[in-house]
């Protein structure tokens, strides 16, 4: 190791390349959680920077709002963490001047895909912004014998399309990533 950084500072201390690769390599994951957009059932950690006691988890309830100290109720449901973020430091500049709020997201309840019919582990799985047809179908264990693979009904992105799973198990086919709420039915 010391042979290394030794060998780094020969070479001009590049040494600093490998710091700034790690803390970019960090903040991918960040700035995917400030464009997710909140749903109904979400865990969310919400603190306010120097302000010990306005450190809270929220769930965003039912009817898509979230309850914290001095700004009340606020709509979380269909925002992005970085507008909800954004929403609290307007709110609570009231009170505290030049507040700033952190939203992380605990538990993301509200992101799952739902599968039925003729599938042999029918029900909700949760997903992510790259979770598959394919591997959720997989989650579900698949067809059974008696699920017509050539007709899958997927209602993606608010529309019905039919797919293939034959095909697309065979890789004859581009597998697509599901959103929020889809759902694949098994005929």
């Amino acid at each position: 190791m010391v042979r290394n950084m030794r060998d780094m500072r020969k070479r001009g201390g590049g040494w600093w390349v490998a710091v700034a690769g790690l803390l970019l390599a960090a903040a991918g994951p960040a700035a995917a959680q400030e464009a997710y957009q909140l749903g109904q059932g979400d865990l969310l950690e919400i603190g306010v920077w120097h302000e010990a006691e306005m450190q809270k988890q929220v769930v965003v309830r039912p009817d898509g709002k979230v309850s914290f100290p001095l700004v009340g109720d606020m709509v979380a449901a269909g925002k992005t963490v970085a507008e909800l973020k954004g929403m609290i430091e307007k709110a609570l500049a009231v009170y505290i001047p030049d507040a700033v709020a952190n939203v992380a997201v605990v538990n993301t309840v509200s992101m799952q895909a739902s599968v039925e019919g003729r599938v042999n582990r029918p029900g909700r799985y949760p997903i992510t912004g790259t979770t598959t047809f394919l591997e959720v179908m997989a989650l579900a264990g698949g067809p059974t014998p008696f699920g017509c693979e050539r007709k899958v009904q997927v209602r993606h992105a608010g529309s019905w399309q039919t797919v293939n799973y034959r095909r697309l198990a065979k890789g004859e086919g581009e597998d697509f990533a599901l959103t929020r709420g889809d759902l694949i039915y098994v005929p």
